[in-house]
């Protein structure tokens, strides 16, 4: 039996944008067949002449065109599914680094945050944020009250930014030996509304493969910031920026990718599914 996939995601744009680099046409937008049917006909009609009765025919066939139309979005999917495993086979090693297409293997956790704006409207929320906001440095030799007052502003600031914030459905893909971050776009999600978090409450039951590009390496909201600090940019950005980039990251640490895991820019998310 062919392998049987169960799409759980596809980015058809994207899955295109790579496809249309395989193939001298492209990606399909639309896939059609065709079939000529040949229908016979007989014309009969009686005689009664001179007292000789028969009957007099004519034969004569007609064709007509059948045409069939098919949305390719699911043969591109297979298509790239099978590109990547060959692509994945010419790897020196089995290392995982930025820029490179996968195909990932594990357990799905999944949660919806699109209801974290509303509860941003809640008061209680700013104690909730300052909460997990770290001292910074030169806060040591301040009071508490100093300290609270200052993570008390600081939420507050978060507290709007999230408000703001389209948030969604995010992923994360636990592997044997690693772990995935990524959000997808809603519109191509194919789950309903209530599954996350009423059916899925903490993850997508049963192994689900992810076909990525690798975009992010654990700990590089660390390293990455270091780097931009090394070379002294701060004078080229405007202080409320580089302010913000700092609350940035704590939220997400809050909100978004773990430090400690891998970024994935997903294509598809699927399993195996077979009979019997």
């Amino acid at each position: 039996m062919a392998e049987l996939y169960d799409f759980l995601y596809t980015d058809p744009e994207r899955i295109a944008s790579l496809l249309i680099q395989l193939s001298e046409d492209g990606a399909p937008k639309e896939a059609s067949s065709t079939a000529t049917r040949d229908r016979g006909k007989t014309k009969t009609g009686g005689i009664d002449a001179f007292g000789i009765k028969g009957e007099l025919g004519s034969s004569g066939s007609s064709s007509y065109e059948v045409r069939q139309t098919y949305d390719p979005l699911w043969q591109n999917s297979q298509k790239l599914i099978q590109e990547v495993k060959a692509v994945e086979k010419g790897y020196s090693t089995n290392k995982t680094d930025i820029g490179q297409i996968r195909d990932f293997s594990g357990k799905l956790l999944a949660y919806d945050q699109s209801t974290i704006p509303a509860l941003m409207q809640t008061p209680s929320i700013e104690n909730f944020i300052a909460g997990g906001i770290k001292d910074s440095d030169g806060m040591e030799k301040r009071s508490k009250a100093v300290k609270d007052k200052i993570k008390k502003d600081e939420a507050a600031v978060i507290r709007e930014y999230l408000k703001s914030l389209p948030l969604g459905v995010g992923f994360v893909l636990v592997t044997e030996n690693e772990h995935f971050w990524f959000s997808v776009n809603k519109e191509y999600l194919y789950l309903y509304d209530l599954d996350i978090p009423l059916k899925f409450p903490t993850h997508v039951s049963g192994i689900w493969n992810v076909v990525g590009v690798v975009d992010a390496k654990p700990n590089d909201h660390v390293s990455g910031m270091q780097d931009v600090i090394d070379k002294k940019v701060d004078g080229l950005l405007p202080p409320m920026v580089l302010h913000t980039m700092q609350l940035t990251s704590t939220i997400t640490g809050m909100f978004g990718r773990p430090i400690q895991a891998y970024g994935l820019s997903p294509l598809i998310i699927y399993r195996n599914i077979r009979g019997g």
